[in-house]
């Protein structure tokens, strides 16, 4: 999980050179990776499962990726 956050956060700013549709699709992905990461986390030992995310996720989400710029 770190080293896969360490990726995604090294990744990052080029959502943020992108200009248009694209720097916002960047982002997104970028935003649902960390917030499957989170998801991951708080579940602990529980491989078997799979991370769900909330309203608020993808409200977080859709803010990182309209806002992070």
């Amino acid at each position: 999980i770190d080293q896969a956050r360490r990726l995604m956060l090294q990744g990052a700013p080029l959502g943020n050179r992108l200009k248009g549709r694209l720097g916002i699709q960047i982002r997104l992905t970028i935003a649902g990776g960390l917030q499957i990461l989170k998801a991951l986390e708080h579940q602990k030992d529980d491989f078997f499962s799979r991370p769900r995310l909330g309203l608020g996720d993808w409200l977080a989400m859709l803010h990182y990726a309209v806002f992070k710029n």
